[in-house]
């Protein structure tokens, strides 16, 4: 079972350097901030090639459909 929490919220200020751990920076984690629309069209082109990746990508695509319907 996986419990995923999300926010909605604004920015405030400048943006800080990220800080990703040594795990996430082998695994090639980055950061690309991108506006609703981009970001829902980027997860809807998204082929993950494995099974959680699949659900993965659907909760992520539900959360940005559902941000958006708010702003």
């Amino acid at each position: 079972m996986q419990i995923s929490y999300c926010y909605l919220a604004d920015e405030i200020g400048q943006r800080n350097e990220i800080s990703f751990t040594d795990g996430e920076k082998s695994d090639g984690f980055e950061l690309k901030w991108m506006r609703a629309d981009e970001a829902i069209n980027t997860l809807k082109n998204d082929q993950p090639n494995n099974y959680v990746g699949k659900f993965i990508r659907q909760r992520n695509l539900l959360f940005l459909q559902k941000a958006k319907e708010l702003i």
